[in-house]
């Protein structure tokens, strides 16, 4: 997951290589209303001997299915299957403006109900439109009803790390096929220093995995027990050692194709 501060083009070529050499699968650039448009920044950095693929995140609401699925079909020109979506069908975040400056769609989805049908009927739209130009939609939410629908367009349901663990023990909850979980690293095996680094990141102890590398790993791997297929991975913001993620990615990857 890239969601650092800095949002230049060199920057995302910088965290693109990294992303490439240590074998991600795929990158997630977040969306804002406020951020440089994250779409044309990914087709310029892209390097064309890459593998991984980009998953810039959007909201339903500030684009239509029609101009998505132009964007994607452009993507798909430039590098054929190097293109995720991760559909966001709506919080209404009170820092943005692409709601209030467009009426009409706010009365679309000004209820969580609405936003569900609207998604619905835009990702439906837009998956006819898109023909097969996109490799994969993962999708966030917490109800049955999104959680459905991420199996109805066979998707990947997207979850924070502790959100998943409390729905998981809810036998009301739909469990999906395809689950995704989204957690922060620290490889440090200093309590205080890994408080000192979570109380400054909002508290984020609650969805961060700490300890040594091994222990990292073994905490990764366990996640299988809950459900867990995918895992998208950030460091924390104060951690100024993060490429020790980036070598536990990678030898995991080799431990899983057979390589010492």
């Amino acid at each position: 997951m890239e969601r650092g501060a800095n949002t230049s083009i060199p920057h995302l070529e910088t965290v693109s290589a990294i992303v490439d050499e240590f074998q991600y699968k795929s990158m997630l650039l977040v969306y804002h209303s406020k951020l440089d448009d994250p779409w044309i920044k990914a087709a310029r950095a892209l390097n064309l001997n890459h593998n991984f693929k980009y998953m810039p995140a959007i909201r339903t609401y500030a684009i239509s299915p029609e101009y998505c699925a132009m964007m994607c079909k452009a993507f798909y020109r430039i590098a054929p299957d190097r293109l995720m979506l991760n559909i966001v069908s709506g919080d209404l975040h009170a820092t943005e403006t692409s709601v209030e400056d467009s009426v009409f769609i706010k009365d679309l989805i000004d209820t969580p109900e609405k936003r569900l049908k609207y998604t619905d009927e835009w990702i439906e739209k837009f998956l006819h439109l898109a023909e097969d130009t996109v490799s994969g939609i993962v999708m966030g939410g917490h109800s049955n009803e999104t959680k459905k629908m991420v199996e109805k367009y066979n998707g990947t349901h997207l979850s924070m790390l502790n959100m998943h663990k409390n729905a998981y023990q809810d036998p009301n909850i739909l469990k999906n096929k395809n689950q995704m979980v989204s957690f922060s690293v620290i490889i440090n095996e200093s309590e205080e220093e890994v408080k000192r680094m979570t109380d400054a990141s909002m508290g984020s102890g609650q969805w961060t995995l700490t300890g040594n590398k091994d222990s990292v790993k073994k905490q990764i791997l366990d996640l299988k027990n809950i459900g867990v297929t995918d895992v998208m991975i950030h460091a924390n913001p104060e951690d100024k050692n993060p490429s020790l993620i980036h070598y536990m990615v990678q030898e995991m990857i080799g431990e899983q194709n057979g390589i010492n």
